[in-house]
């Protein structure tokens, strides 16, 4: 069974006000509504720390994680996939909103992200996701750009 975990990140970790934002909350009800499970560590609303985030990744082995943040967040995105990478390597780590949707070519080729989500994300990710977890050729679904196995940026159509 394929693992799939969300991350929300925090932009003001110690803020009063906690809501999930609505752009990754509307993928993940696209998901869960077409039969797609699971977890969500939600740094915000459960103000983790760095280091919390890092020993949960530690002990906990996920098939593919997805995150996404806006792009002002863009050095704490390429800290969060190096840390995915080091405690699940085997795992496709895929990134969405603006810090990867922006800029996707220089973020994947700056981080260690698989693959990035541009525009709208609901039915791009549910696209990708459904060819994962059915082991079929994910690389032709538009809407994204992903790293080849030669580690070229590749970038789809729209």
């Amino acid at each position: 069974m394929t693992k799939i975990l969300f991350i929300n990140p925090s932009l003001r970790l110690h803020s009063q006000t906690k809501f999930l934002p609505v752009g990754i909350a509307s993928v993940m009800s696209f998901l869960r509504h077409h039969g797609v499970n699971y977890d969500l560590l939600d740094i915000d609303i459960n103000s983790i720390e760095d280091d919390q985030i890092e020993s949960f990744l530690e002990n906990n082995r996920y098939d593919i994680v997805c995150s996404g943040s806006i792009v002002t967040h863009y050095k704490w995105m390429k800290w969060l996939t190096r840390i995915v990478r080091k405690y699940n390597p085997k795992s496709k780590i895929i990134v969405g909103n603006s810090v990867a949707g922006s800029i996707p070519t220089l973020f994947l080729a700056n981080s260690d992200a698989d693959i990035a989500i541009i525009g709208e994300g609901e039915i791009t990710t549910l696209e990708l996701l459904l060819k994962m977890l059915r082991n079929e050729d994910w690389c032709k679904v538009d809407g994204i750009a992903f790293k080849n196995t030669n580690g070229v940026v590749k970038v789809n159509e729209k």
